[in-house]
């Protein structure tokens, strides 16, 4: 399970404005650009394997 702290390289991202995406964001924007036709098969994919919380 994922630790509660803010990784440090999270929070040198924020402070330089760059936009930090996690799994379900990295689909998302796949599918809304076109790269991927669907985003819910990779994450059903993505459940299932056990290591991903969505």
């Amino acid at each position: 399970m994922r630790s509660r702290s803010v990784p440090e390289a999270i929070v040198n991202c924020r402070q330089l404005w760059i936009p930090v995406r996690g799994t379900l964001g990295l689909v998302l924007t796949a599918k809304q650009r076109g790269k991927i036709t669907a985003a819910r098969p990779i994450l059903e994919n993505l459940r299932s394997l056990g290591n991903v919380s969505l």
